[in-house]
């Protein structure tokens, strides 16, 4: 299908005003993360600061296929009980 992508990357920075963590999400047709990282990414933070980063900058990265990827949430339901703790 057109305009398909097989991997999601997943770039961790950080805020160098408050450094709350900065998550930013890039596709690609491959795991091959030569492109992504070399990608240049606008990271935006909810103070405020704003920097451009390389993907190869970023403390983390982690890459998911998404072809086999569920299109629905998976995880078990959970209620939460009277003390505040969440059961299965």
């Amino acid at each position: 299908m057109e305009g398909q992508f097989s991997h999601v990357h997943l770039f961790l920075f950080r805020c160098a005003e408050c450094a709350e963590p900065l998550l930013i999400a890039a596709t690609s047709n491959g795991e091959n993360t030569g492109e992504t990282e070399n990608a240049a990414y606008d990271v935006l933070c909810t103070c405020g600061w704003l920097k451009r980063f390389l993907g190869l900058e970023a403390i983390g990265h982690y890459v998911v296929p998404w072809i086999d990827a569920p299109s629905e949430n998976h995880l078990p339901d959970r209620t939460v009980d009277d003390s505040g703790l969440a059961e299965t």
